[in-house]
């Protein structure tokens, strides 16, 4: 499992990190809430395919809508899909479907970061699962993954104004 990978990662480099164990949630959003954390802080990991068919790994805040057209002219690709669900199952098999921790090396993607993010101390995202989630500090993170960083191309939902409609 890639949690293995993910802890051993934060282990040889002695980075001080937790471990939150919650209730099942498949929404980034919904992890936030459940650990009682602003989903500003909660990394989103999505996957994308440019034109020339590679993979790159986005992280972005969990309360993030991704424009695709901008989003690709900040990263300086012609175009940008989405990977369905059912491609990410057969490229991660490490992982449970969409919570891929945001170490894009671990799957030999580049990673991208939002620099929206950037004005968090910690960051917490998901441990390959979706039950585990992990906190760390912003800079450490930076060090282990050395994303690229990027700005625009995000949108933010209000959280509040959508809770009651589950």
């Amino acid at each position: 499992m890639i949690q293995s990978q993910l802890y051993r990662l934060l282990n040889e480099a002695e980075i001080p990190y937790g471990i939150y164990h919650h209730h099942p949630s498949y929404t980034s959003q919904q992890t936030a809430q459940d650990i009682h954390i602003d989903s500003h802080a909660f990394a989103k990991t999505v996957i994308l395919r440019c034109h020339r068919r590679e993979l790159v790994m986005v992280v972005v805040p969990a309360n993030a809508i991704l424009q695709l057209r901008p989003l690709a002219r900040s990263l300086e690709f012609d175009e940008l899909d989405l990977v369905p669900e059912y491609q990410l199952a057969g490229l991660f098999e490490q992982c449970e479907p969409g919570a891929m921790p945001p170490f894009g090396h671990l799957f030999n993607i580049p990673t991208y970061l939002s620099s929206d993010l950037l004005d968090q101390k910690q960051l917490w995202f998901n441990a390959g699962n979706h039950q585990e989630a992990i906190q760390m500090n912003i800079l450490d993170y930076i060090r282990l993954a050395l994303p690229r960083l990027f700005s625009g191309g995000v949108h933010y939902v209000d959280v509040s104004a959508r809770m009651h409609h589950h």
